[in-house]
């Protein structure tokens, strides 16, 4: 309470309190004091974790609680505020503006000439020391810029160290991911397989002989519908207990009739089918009207691509189209053509093929927003050639996200990283990837000297770049 009356003293002692109207005011007994006392709990619980987590090096078992003399007399002319390296990152952004070809080591000159005023110290030598200090410098610039050199090569070093690092974080996850999946697909087998309909969850439940077995089987369809299909879980409906008390066999097998209706209004909106099995029936359609389908859609390949072979000659890359097939899931990160009606009259847009959860959309070239479709619709679009793959011009990549695999060497492993096209440099393209951006602060420059330049094009037409 001592909060509450006002007779705390934060900083000990030497705590300085000046007793006025306003104070005894503020702290005089009302019939609030309980409410204020449990509120200043809250706030002082809360307080204590932030100033632990910000001022620990500070506080009494810290870095900084013990200073001798020799740290007091080394940080005495450390600066109380970051005013000096603001004004360092205002003139890197100026020169930058100014000379966007210079070196890093140049510009790191031109910025400590003016900090260390330089000039003004040369200004006040005698001529014979400034000659020799100037004539000094000039021998000196090939040790330095090899200094320079191994010091980039040391900055690389570290990156791609850490990057070999995280990439074995990532496989190794995914490997766990992986034994968890087919430890999940080996449980669900053993409880017959997946049960898409309340029907059959209902006759299965009755195969178990007991309340425990009932338990059982239930999680196992949730933590697979949960972990392996990664359905929503709205509601709670995929938990399996709350507040540390588990679910009965009524609560599971009501929660998961709810997640097999959602799941069912979900196929049906995507492939306009309502049951699991229908919704990919297009996959196991008759041999002929397969075989109709990539005809026409043969044709319409051929027909744009003679249009197009028909314009002057100019340097272009094939991207590989994707004939085989009239299903646009297998063209998800293409570049795609589209037959759409615009106010009443059919007309070609071109843009991306993307999948947003579960749906499917195109993000045509002007546009910012996805246009969502169907499944079933690109389907009959395709089949009808009015859904085309396309050939990539060079320059469309610059500036686009990707999604591009890599190979692991030592296992095979096969793992996607998102990154965007800042450039191109001939045949090749400068890739930042999203875990490239640690350590910034190292070097400006760096951002750009370490982003890695592949044939993105190569990988393209191989299918190991999406466009996202």
């Amino acid at each position: 309470m001592e909060l509450v009356d006002g007779s705390a003293k934060l900083f000990g002692e030497d705590t300085l309190i000046e007793w006025n109207a306003v104070c005894e005011s503020l702290f005089k007994p009302c019939e609030l004091d309980e409410q204020t006392k449990q509120a200043l709990e809250l706030i002082c619980s809360s307080l204590l974790v932030i100033v632990q987590r910000m001022l620990g090096d500070h506080l009494e078992g810290g870095v900084h609680t013990k200073h001798t003399e020799e740290d007091r007399i080394t940080t005495k002319s450390v600066p109380t505020t970051n005013v000096s390296v603001e004004r360092d990152f205002g003139m890197l952004d100026r020169i930058l503006k100014e000379k966007p070809n210079a070196t890093t080591i140049a510009i790191e000159g031109l910025i400590m000439y003016k900090k260390n005023k330089t000039g003004e110290w040369l200004g006040q030598l005698a001529d014979e020391k400034r000659t020799e200090y100037i004539e000094w410098a000039a021998r000196s610039v090939n040790e330095q810029r090899v200094e320079f050199v191994r010091w980039k090569k040391e900055i690389q070093e570290r990156r791609l160290q850490k990057r070999a690092e995280k990439l074995n974080v990532a496989m190794n996850k995914q490997k766990q991911c992986r034994a968890r999946i087919d430890k999940l697909t080996r449980e669900l087998c053993s409880v017959g397989g997946l049960w898409d309909t309340e029907e059959k969850a209902r006759c299965e439940l009755g195969k178990c002989t007991s309340e425990r077995s009932k338990l059982e089987a239930l999680r196992i369809q949730i933590r697979y519908r949960k972990v392996v299909m990664q359905a929503e879980n709205e509601g709670n409906r995929l938990s399996l207990s709350k507040s540390s008390k588990k679910f009965s066999v009524a609560v599971l097998t009501e929660n998961l009739n709810a997640v097999i209706r959602e799941a069912n209004r979900e196929m049906e909106e995507v492939y306009g089918e309502s049951s699991v099995a229908s919704g990919v029936s297009h996959e196991a359609a008759d041999k002929q009207s397969i075989d109709e389908a990539k005809e026409k859609y043969d044709e319409a390949v051929r027909s744009l691509t003679e249009k197009e072979t028909s314009e002057p000659a100019r340097k272009r890359v094939k991207a590989c189209l994707n004939v085989a097939s009239c299903d646009p899931r297998a063209i998800v990160g293409r570049y795609v053509k589209h037959l759409c009606s615009e106010q009443g009259k059919d007309e070609w847009f071109s843009g991306v093929l993307v999948r947003v959860g579960s749906r499917y959309g195109i993000r045509y070239d002007g546009y910012k927003e996805i246009f969502m479709w169907n499944v079933k619709q690109l389907q009959e679009d395709m089949e009808k050639g009015e859904l085309l793959e396309i050939e990539l011009e060079p320059e469309y990549l610059v500036g686009k996200n990707i999604e591009h695999l890599w190979i692991e060497e030592d296992t095979g492993d096969e793992v996607w990283y998102k990154g965007r096209v800042v450039d191109r440099d001939g045949d090749n393209y400068v890739v930042i990837y999203e875990d490239e951006d640690e350590e910034e602060e190292e070097s400006y420059e760096e951002g750009h000297e370490m982003s890695i330049k592949v044939d993105l094009l190569t990988d393209y037409m191989a299918g190991e770049v999406k466009l996202i």
